[in-house]
C-alpha cells in the first residue's frame, strides 16, 4: 500500500511541477490550468494525509494553493527557464530526499542481509556503472548542447527514473555495507 502511495504521489508532484513551469515561462496561462493545478494540488495533500495515516510523515513545501499565489512567487525569481525551474524542483527536494529513504526501506524491508549481498554479483556493479555512465552522457549533453532547454525538457523523464534507480542502488549498496558516495545531488536536470 505504501509503495503505490508513494509512486502516486511522485506522479502527481512531478505533473504539478511541469504545471508550474509552463505558467511561470508563459508557456501557458494561468486560466488553463488553474483548475487541474488545484484539484492536483488537493490530490497531494490527499496522498500525504493518507501516507501519514500508514505511518509516514511526508510535508509538503509547496504553500503555493493556486497558480495566482505562485504568480506572486515567480515575479520575483530571477528572469529565464532554468532559475524557475529550478526553484521549483529545490522546493520539492526535501520530499524527493523521503521518497527516496521509503523507496529503499520497502525495498530491503523483507529481505536479509544476505540475500541483499546475494543480489550484488559483478553483473549488478556493471549494471550500475553502465547507468552512472548514462546518467553523466545526459548531463554533459544538456550542458554543451546549443539549445538546452528543449533538450533538458526531452530528456528530463529519462534522467529522473535514471537518477531514483541508481539512488535506490546506491542505498542498497550502503545496506550490505559498502559505501558509496553520491556525488551528484541533481535529482533533476534543472538544477543541472
Amino acid at each position: 500500500m505504501v509503495v503505490a502511495l508513494i509512486e502516486e504521489l511522485l506522479t502527481k508532484v512531478q505533473q504539478l511541477q511541469l504545471i508550474m513551469i509552463a505558467v511561470s515561462t508563459g508557456e501557458l496561462k494561468i486560466h488553463e490550468k488553474e483548475k487541474e493545478y488545484t484539484l492536483l494540488y488537493k490530490n497531494i495533500a490527499d496522498l500525504m494525509e493518507s501516507l501519514e495515516e500508514e505511518g509516514v510523515y511526508i510535508e509538503n513545501p509547496n504553500n503555493f494553493k493556486s497558480l495566482s499565489n505562485w504568480r506572486d512567487r515567480w515575479s520575483y525569481l530571477k528572469n529565464g527557464y532554468a532559475s524557475k525551474a529550478g526553484y521549483i524542483h529545490d522546493l520539492y527536494t526535501n520530499i524527493f530526499n523521503q521518497i527516496d529513504i521509503i523507496s529503499c526501506q520497502q525495498y530491503i524491508k523483507y529481505k536479509s542481509q544476505q540475500e541483499l549481498v546475494n543480489e550484488w554479483q559483478i553483473s549488478q556493479f556493471e549494471y550500475v556503472i553502465a547507468k552512472i555512465k548514462q546518467l553523466k552522457l545526459i548531463m554533459i549533453s544538456v550542458a554543451t548542447q546549443g539549445e538546452p532547454v528543449s533538450l533538458i525538457k526531452y530528456e528530463e523523464d529519462g534522467y529522473r527514473k535514471l537518477y531514483r534507480e541508481l539512488i535506490l542502488q546506491i542505498s542498497i549498496l550502503r545496506q550490505i555495507g559498502i559505501a558509496v558516495p553520491n556525488h551528484n545531488q541533481f535529482k533533476s536536470l534543472w538544477q543541472w
